[in-house]
């Protein structure tokens, strides 16, 4: 499908340009899980047409032309579930959800990927190690990155922003 003049403007090309907009249901033991949606330039998955996304991996897909992402913010947050999300994953609407947003960006800095998982909040886990780095080692972290975007070294203050992969009849500000 064509971009979107918001979505143009993030992945650096122009307004129409063709984009990749896959959407899987996952499931695991004939359970739903999740609800992925990508969207990515078709011309960094030329090849998009000729895969099965039921099995293949979009990375490995991207990384074989040349576009693997070197790494990726990721956001999540509590929710509703929509209507049309609920229905997919077996849940009444309204239930708690678990909404990721990932932006997988390459080595020169060009997002590849913006990505949103619905996750059914009663089949989720998220798991992390973390780790302290010296300061010297911050540079290019996603530390660094918050703090350029304005989330982090200033307890207490929180700034509006508007969701940029939001459809129109979904755009509004956030927290």
């Amino acid at each position: 499908r064509p971009a979107t003049i918001d979505e143009a403007e993030a992945f650096q090309i122009a307004p129409g340009a063709e984009l990749l907009d896959l959407q899987r249901l996952r499931m695991l033991d004939g359970m739903p899980i999740s609800l992925d949606h990508n969207r990515v330039p078709l011309r960094l998955v030329p090849d998009a047409a000729d895969v099965d996304f039921a099995s293949a991996s979009l990375y490995d897909a991207l990384e074989r032309h040349g576009n693997a992402p070197a790494r990726a913010d990721y956001e999540i947050e509590a929710r509703a579930a929509e209507d049309g999300q609920a229905a997919l994953l077996g849940l009444e609407p309204g239930a708690p959800v678990l909404l990721a947003t990932t932006i997988a960006v390459r080595e020169d800095g060009r997002i590849v990927d913006m990505g949103r998982t619905v996750y059914r909040a009663d089949r989720y886990r998220f798991q992390a190690t973390l780790t302290r780095r010296l300061q010297r080692e911050r540079e290019g972290t996603n530390e660094s990155s918050m703090a350029q975007r304005g989330r982090a070294g200033r307890p207490g203050v929180r700034r509006r922003r508007l969701r940029r992969d939001a459809r129109p009849e979904e755009a509004r500000g956030v927290d």
